[in-house]
This record gives structure tokens, C-alpha cells and sequence, in this order.
């Protein structure tokens, strides 16, 4: 093999190696927060008057332990957790993608489940740190507020 082609070798192996070593873009913190962990809720209220109501603790414990996922390519994950409500219950109960706005205020979800679309998604995001993950969204003249930590 003469020089020329030799070199030419070497610069696509290097190439290549350097593509495959290549790590995903770096996430804005927020989005890093969000797509670090899996997330479970913790807290769930509806607000009535001044007053805000529990909703966590009639929910059947099935549903407690409900596992969120978030992952850094914007794929989103509703699962079924240890606790299936039903045997036959799917693991994965929907999927989706997210987006977080820029300012990380705002959570939009686009579920779907199997070949159907169930909808957009929006939240308000009270707050969002490594470690806890709040929203809130409204619906029928309610505010809803959900508290998510990790597993």
C-alpha cells in the first residue's frame, strides 16, 4: 500500500473513532433535572376555595407507585411501576415525547398510546430541581398540583 492511501486509511479510522466516541450534546440543567431520574409522585392535590384537597391518598395503592420517565432524547414513559392495578395490565401504560420550554416554566407532553394520539399535555412548572419536580395545571375551573420525587 503505498503513502497516500495509507494516510487516507488512517484519517477514516481516526474520523470514525472520533464519531464513535462522540458523547449526546450537553442538556440545559433544567432539562438534565428532568431526564437525570425516573420520578414518582409523592403529592397530588386539586385546590378548592382557598383550601387545597388531597387526591394522593384515594388513589388505589396500584397507582402509587407509578414510575415517570424522562429521557435526554425527549421520550416519555408512563409505567405501571412493581403494583399492576390488574394482571393483564400493560407495563408501559402510555409513551410520548416532551419538550420543556426555554425558561423550564412550562411541560408539554404529547402522549400516545398504541397507534393513537391521546393528546397535548401542558403544564405549569412550579419547580424543577435535581431532586423534586412540581406541576401544575388547571382543568374544569381547577388547579391541580402534582409533586414528583425519585425512587
Amino acid at each position: 500500500m503505498n503513502t497516500p492511501f495509507k494516510s487516507l486509511a488512517f484519517g477514516i479510522l481516526f474520523v470514525a473513532s472520533l464519531v464513535s466516541c462522540t458523547k449526546e450534546p450537553s442538556l440545559p440543567p433544567k432539562e438534565r433535572f428532568l431526564s437525570d431520574k425516573p420520578w414518582y409522585v409523592t403529592a397530588y392535590t386539586v385546590q378548592l376555595g382557598s383550601r387545597y384537597e388531597d387526591r394522593l391518598s384515594a388513589m388505589p395503592n396500584c397507582l402509587k407507585d407509578d414510575i415517570y420517565v424522562f429521557t435526554a432524547k425527549k421520550q416519555y414513559e408512563y409505567n405501571a411501576g412493581a403494583t399492576k392495578c390488574a394482571p393483564n395490565d400493560a407495563q408501559v401504560i402510555h409513551t410520548g415525547i416532551w419538550s420543556l420550554s426555554e425558561d423550564g416554566s412550562t411541560l408539554k407532553i404529547n402522549i400516545k398510546t398504541g397507534d393513537s394520539g391521546l393528546g397535548l399535555y401542558e403544564y405549569k412548572v412550579t419547580e424543577l430541581s435535581e431532586h423534586m419536580l412540581q406541576l401544575q395545571y388547571s382543568d374544569g375551573g381547577f388547579v391541580y398540583r402534582l409533586l414528583f420525587e425519585h425512587p
